[in-house]
């Protein structure tokens, strides 16, 4: 059995350490808070961002992350979105939960009444908020794993199924590599896109707050060595925005001010030169050719252009 190869790390500070490969990022941690006192959340190895269980395999050089970071806020953020998933679908397993988009600093969250979540017309109630909030700082007090792992795509669809995560689902159905990144915490699993955080112990700086119909989870800052909340401005218009909904997008057509086409942003036909508006076209747009039409006001997506790529041009989409 050959023994495992040597790798050089070069530490924050500059210091240099000869450990086995295969060393985990964990193993090299000064301690487990940074000299601020806010804990590790990850890594840049050789600058890219890697979680604390990443296993080291060639030589590199190491900085530990805090949400304090440029890199590590986001794993900040999207672990506490991950743990306020889960504490959702502990205290109401029958709401339809969805991280929406951002608003100031912080996520607007969707909680939708599905079955028996107790979730009225008039969207999350403010007693409800304040359970969902005592059960995310239970389970920071419990400090679980947030634990990654492979698994086959036959299984990640099952579990994904059994624990209706539909939106999950839907992003699986045109797709099926071999394996399937999850992140687990208890019996709760979501898709893995990218680092979380080690532990939910390390997530305690957060606020929920009641933004009908759903909420906003609010984000810390780290502003003159201490941990500090902006306050939180609703935004109506964003929110207007955001709040459109139908599967044509016409309420967001009908709002549209009428303007002339324009050859720099409207689609082209490449042989007549003529605005593609609801007529079979070969179009260009930013410089590569494609074969689609545009369909009007109120058709399918809401009058989007859907390109399929060309075959007789000899160029690559």
């Amino acid at each position: 059995m050959s023994k495992p190869s040597l790798i050089e790390v070069v530490l924050p500070g500059g210091e240099t350490r000869i450990c086995d490969s295969a060393t985990t990022v964990r193993e090299l941690l000064p301690g487990t808070t940074a000299d601020n006192g806010l804990p590790y959340l990850g890594a840049l190895v050789n600058n890219d961002i890697c979680s604390l269980s990443f296993p080291l395999q060639v030589n590199c050089t190491l900085e530990f992350l805090t949400f304090a970071d440029s890199y590590g806020a986001p794993i900040y953020r999207r672990s506490l979105a991950f743990l306020l998933a889960k504490a959702v679908r502990d205290i109401m397993p029958d709401c339809a939960f969805a991280v929406e988009h951002a608003i100031g600093n912080g996520y607007y969250c969707s909680c939708s009444a599905c079955g028996a979540s107790g979730i009225g017309d008039a969207g999350i109630s403010g007693e409800q908020i304040t359970a969902i909030t005592g059960h995310m700082h239970g389970l920071i007090r419990r400090d679980i794993p947030l634990e990654r792992r492979q698994i086959g795509f036959v299984e990640a669809y099952r579990m994904l199924e059994a624990s209706r995560q539909i939106d999950k689902l839907n992003l699986l159905r045109y797709r099926n590599p071999p394996r399937i990144v999850l992140f687990s915490c208890e019996d709760f699993s979501d898709l893995g896109h990218d680092v979380l955080a080690p532990s939910t112990g390390v997530l305690e700086h957060f606020r929920l707050l009641p933004y009908p119909p759903g909420l906003v989870l609010q984000f810390p800052e780290w502003r003159d060595g201490q941990v500090r909340f902006t306050p939180f401005h609703k935004q109506p218009h964003l929110q207007k925005i955001f709040n459109v909904r139908g599967p044509t997008g016409q309420e967001a057509l009908a709002d549209r001010r009428p303007h002339r086409p324009c050859e720099t942003h409207t689609p082209v036909c490449v042989s007549c030169r003529s605005v593609i508006l609801g007529q079979d076209h070969v179009f260009q747009a930013a410089g590569v050719a494609f074969a689609g039409q545009w369909f009007e006001r109120g058709a399918h997506r809401g009058g989007q252009l859907l390109p399929r790529p060309v075959t007789n041009t000899g160029r690559s989409v």
